[in-house]
């Protein structure tokens, strides 16, 4: 391994991140827009965020390629071999690197399961103003073969004419 391979594999790390830190920035838009029901911001938050998501991955197979052809095992131990064979110097700017990378996914995992509850609970308001708008009861549910809810009194023969 040489150093210009540490580079590379640094400089797919920093793309990284910078991938990540734009993701951020989307889910905090995206749970503004959530919190305040702006639909056409939700839908553009989420093609930028799969565009994002895409390039992403992209990086990710070539980090792993990278790895694989250093001779390392495509995931955290061998990220972690790799850095401990590397010289002193880059070892502690690739570990910084590393540790960011990780960081800055958990913290993204966890901003995306807020805004995902967020959804939910929008989608549970919903449901229930549109029952009460309709007449029927949060008691009228069932479930169909597709395991989607449904009304009960809607499928009956009455309900069905």
């Amino acid at each position: 391994m040489n150093t210009e391979q540490l580079k590379h594999f640094n400089a797919q790390l920093m793309q990284g991140i910078s991938v990540l830190e734009q993701l951020e920035n989307l889910l905090k838009a995206e749970r503004t827009a959530l919190s305040s029901r702006q639909l056409e911001e939700i839908q553009d938050n989420t093609e930028q965020k799969q565009a994002l998501l895409t390039r992403y991955l992209e990086l990710n197979k070539d980090r792993v390629t990278l790895l694989q052809n250093l001779g390392y095992s495509p995931d955290g131990e061998g990220v972690n071999n790799l850095i401990a064979a590397a010289p002193p110097a880059a070892q502690t700017v690739l570990n910084d690197s590393w540790s960011k990378l990780q960081n800055k996914l958990s913290a993204l995992q966890e901003s995306n399961k807020i805004n995902g509850l967020i959804s939910s609970r929008n989608l549970k308001n919903i449901e229930q103003l549109l029952s009460i708008m309709s007449g029927r009861s949060a008691k009228d549910r069932l479930y169909n073969q597709k395991g989607s809810a449904g009304h009960y009194r809607a499928q009956s023969r009455i309900g069905k004419a």
